[in-house]
């Protein structure tokens, strides 16, 4: 991500992370059995922190999501 990028810009892709989450029927709980990202983890970057995740973890979300990782 450019330094461009504004906080309302990281809070639109938590959301959206959350929005495709509950689509998908997957509780925080069913994300980590199937990725390994915790639910704290993974509840921090839908409210706004993903830059705490990790690239292999924002790649095994697209994958768990069915969604490209370009956003």
């Amino acid at each position: 991500w450019s330094s461009d990028v504004c906080s309302s810009d990281l809070r639109d892709f938590g959301e959206w992370l959350k929005q495709i989450r509950n689509e998908r029927g997957l509780s925080l709980n069913k994300v980590y059995e199937q990725t390994g990202i915790t639910d704290s983890r993974l509840s921090k970057a839908e409210n706004g922190s993903w830059n705490i995740l990790k690239l292999e973890e924002l790649k095994s979300l697209a994958s768990l999501y069915e969604v490209s990782i370009i956003y």
